[in-house]
């Protein structure tokens, strides 16, 4: 049985999952990130949450949300940022 990594999520696609992990943990190699502090959402469709509410515009790619902000995001992105 194959565990799941809920450090990822790639919104149930296969196609993202073969192509970016491995150029995400690539990249990842040249940063010292803390373990368990980054959760990484390919948003499989144009999320308007991101588009909008946020401001990232048509082609985000990042950002960061401080604990203080957490009530503002939609629940699927919440749950996977602030895990206890």
């Amino acid at each position: 049985m194959q565990s799941i990594d809920i450090a990822w999520n790639f919104g149930g696609s296969a196609d993202y999952e073969a192509t970016l992990k491995p150029l995400c943990l690539r990249v990842e190699s040249h940063f010292p990130l803390p373990p368990k502090k980054l959760w990484r959402y390919f948003a499989t469709w144009d999320d308007p949450h991101m588009q909008t509410w946020m401001r990232l515009g048509e082609y985000y790619r990042a950002f960061h949300v401080p604990y203080a902000g957490r009530t503002d995001l939609p629940d699927y992105l919440r749950n996977g940022f602030f895990r206890p």
